[in-house]
């Protein structure tokens, strides 16, 4: 099976992001890496709960804070990250 990447930008969406990552955790095909690009401008409220959703998940997730940007320097950075072999872009803002 072929790794996909997922890469999320976020910008004080964090509601939305746990309503996203608890559904990544539902699919069935489970050779991906999720990687989370968090460009916000102050800590996240619901920080615990996107801890809470990154647990216990039979695949890769990374999270990491960037300097504010805009979207499409958020996916750049998780496409450079990524080590998939198909990349798919998700916003958490989009539900």
């Amino acid at each position: 099976m072929q790794l996909v990447s997922i890469i999320i930008p976020v910008y004080n969406h964090f509601k939305e992001l746990v309503f996203l990552l608890d559904s990544l955790k539902k699919q069935t095909y489970k050779n991906i890496e999720c990687i989370i690009i968090d460009d916000s401008t102050d800590v996240p409220p619901f920080f615990d709960d996107i801890k809470d959703c990154l647990k216990n998940v039979d695949f890769n997730f990374v999270y990491k804070r960037v300097p504010h940007g805009d979207a499409a320097v958020a996916r750049n950075y998780g496409a450079k990250m990524s080590k998939g072999e198909y990349l798919l872009f998700a916003d958490a803002d989009i539900i």
